[in-house]
């Protein structure tokens, strides 16, 4: 029986900084609050940067952690500027050389003690949800992005499908395994995998904005490998549509979407989790 007395693990969630954008007294005062807040560990649910930033912003995080650990996945705009193949090269070569630092990226399976086990995967919006075809919303990926540029709309929503499904893989290949280990799992996405949990500009997403904000294939597959641990809680992080929810999907899974920059601080949010 788990003792009353057992101290939560703290975790503080950050997501969508897009530190590239922030003035240097909002980065300042960011790793100022990160050396400074009593936590456990941070987990980042992308968006943290562009491409030609990542490695300054990133170092920049993770050592304002130590010796804590910083765990991360990447969203779309950690890639703009560059290409998949040459910012997760970039990225790899950080966590190599860097003690804190490790990307989540769908193929381990972390504990962060006392029950509490960790995965995660960027995942990628699947244009399952809303109606992707009618949508007249521009997704700027495709101008953004090397492996998207000179992809019609067409060709792009295909695009968008097949990566969303890749990341419920991705996972699905040890969210098993996991839920066997801990009694509590995080899954730190940067999309939210249900569609009501998807806010824009402080208002659920419409048919038009959904597209681009949720995964479902993600969500779908995280309910149903769930069923068969009826024992066991998941928490799901992540952030990508900006506007903060929290939403009780099943009894025994939560989602929590964080808020990005909204006017002079970055917001960062202390979530204390228990197996």
């Amino acid at each position: 029986m788990q003792s009353s007395h057992t101290r939560p693990t703290s975790v503080l969630h950050l997501t969508d900084l897009h530190l590239d954008r922030a003035t240097q007294d909002q980065v300042y005062d960011l790793l100022h609050r990160l050396r400074h807040t009593r936590y456990d560990c941070v987990i980042i649910t992308g968006d943290i940067t562009d491409s030609s930033h990542i490695s300054q912003h990133i170092r920049a995080l993770a050592t304002a952690c130590l010796p804590r650990p910083l765990y991360f996945v990447c969203g779309n705009h950690d890639y703009y500027g560059s290409s998949f193949k040459e910012v997760e090269t970039e990225i790899a070569k950080l966590c190599k050389s860097i003690k804190n630092l490790h990307q989540l990226d769908g193929t381990r399976v972390l504990s962060l003690g006392k029950g509490i086990g960790l995965i995660g995967d960027r995942g990628w919006p699947d244009a399952r949800a809303g109606d992707a075809l009618a949508t007249p919303i521009e997704n700027p990926d495709r101008w953004q992005i090397e492996d998207f540029q000179g992809l019609d709309h067409q060709q792009l929503l295909h695009r968008m499908q097949s990566m969303g499904r890749e990341s419920a893989a991705r996972i699905r290949s040890i969210y098993p395994l996991a839920l066997t280990r801990f009694r509590h799992l995080i899954v730190a996405t940067h999309v939210p995998p249900f569609d009501n949990s998807v806010f824009h500009k402080n208002s659920p997403a419409d048919d038009q904005h959904l597209p681009h904000f949720c995964n479902l294939s993600v969500g779908a597959m995280l309910i149903s490998v769930l069923r068969a641990f009826p024992h066991r809680r998941v928490s799901v992080l992540s952030g990508h549509s900006h506007g903060s929810c929290v939403r009780q999907i099943t009894r025994n899974l939560t989602v929590r979407v964080g808020a990005s920059r909204n006017g002079h601080s970055i917001p960062m949010e202390l979530l204390r989790f228990v197996a």
